[in-house]
């Protein structure tokens, strides 16, 4: 399971796997360089942004690295099964993916968001809590109501792409497929059709 700010704490140990090839804290690129992939460091101090998340680890000291760049040496973590027909493994991107356990053709459906169960919960955006906010804990549904949850689902580890395979119907709380899906292909929805809050805009990867 890639680590991230929602089931990292100081004190864990994580797997290095790889950095990125850019980053806006150019730094932190050129430390991870030092690293060695597949060894097992221990967390020593996490600072969460909008949009990064930055970890130290005690063998490296002050050294900073993204956190996504290390991953738990177990499974991904699913507490919740709100898309049967899928799975989840390691993603051809980073980290997880979600993957079709069956053949999918055009329009059929994948993700419901209206047989969430009862962790994911209605907000609207101003009620949410800073820490919420930080640490992207929602999914907008339109430009002042979200959905939030602190469980992991599969559909928590759906990744982006410009060029998706599932089309994000955000007015019908659906995912369905774009055209033909195979079984074992990887599953991708465009995040930019996620509405946005009034002066929210999306970090700069996506």
């Amino acid at each position: 399971m890639r680590a991230d700010y929602k089931n990292t704490k100081v004190g864990d140990q994580v797997v290095f796997k790889r950095s990125g090839e850019w980053h806006y804290f150019l730094s932190r690129v050129e430390n991870a360089k030092k690293l060695e992939v597949g060894k097992i460091y221990t967390i020593k101090e996490i600072s969460v942004a909008s949009s990064s998340t930055g970890v130290k680890l005690e063998e490296t000291e002050e050294l900073e690295y993204e956190l996504c760049w290390f991953e738990h040496p177990n499974k991904p973590l699913v507490e919740e099964d709100n898309a049967p027909d899928t799975y989840v493994k390691d993603s051809s991107i980073e980290g997880f993916g979600l993957y079709a356990s069956k053949d999918f053709v055009k329009g059929d459906l994948i993700v419901d968001y209206n047989l969430f169960p009862e962790n994911w919960y209605n907000m609207k955006y101003a009620d949410l809590s800073e820490e919420q906010i930080r640490k992207n804990w929602y999914v907008m549904i339109d430009t002042e109501n979200c959905i939030t949850s602190d469980k992991y689902s599969k559909f928590s580890y759906i990744n982006h792409s410009r060029t998706p395979n599932c089309f994000w119907d955000v007015d019908k709380k659906i995912i369905v497929a774009v055209g033909d899906i195979n079984t074992n292909e990887e599953l991708f929805i465009d995040y930019r059709l996620e509405p946005r809050p009034n002066g929210v805009k999306f970090p700069d990867w996506i």
